[in-house]
């Protein structure tokens, strides 16, 4: 019977994935993990986008994604957000990355 992982410990694995896979250094840290993402968020940040009767903070309150239909990642397929710096310095990376499961 397979050792049951703590949540600690995937972060940990994925965060490492993703340092090897991406090419990043030890700065950068796992910001998110997603195994499914919102089907047509970017035609709603265009349309959003394209109105001119909306200021920033207004779009982004429009922008939801809990009602989003959801397209599952294929077995093995993660997408990350790594982060790295805070504040101004504060940089992201997102790509998708192979778990070690499909790597075998």
């Amino acid at each position: 019977m397979a050792a049951v992982k703590s949540g600690k410990e995937i972060q940990d694995k994925y965060e490492r994935l993703a340092r090897e896979q991406l090419g990043l250094d030890s700065d950068w840290q796992l910001g998110t993990v997603a195994t499914a993402l919102p089907i047509g968020l970017e035609d709603r940040i265009d349309d959003l986008d394209a109105n001119g009767e909306l200021c920033d903070s207004e779009r982004w309150q429009e922008l939801t994604t809990h009602s989003a239909p959801l397209a599952w990642l294929p077995k093995g397929v993660i997408q990350v957000t790594m982060v790295s710096g805070s504040g101004s310095d504060r940089q992201q990376k997102v790509g998708f990355i192979l778990t070690e499961d499909c790597r075998r």
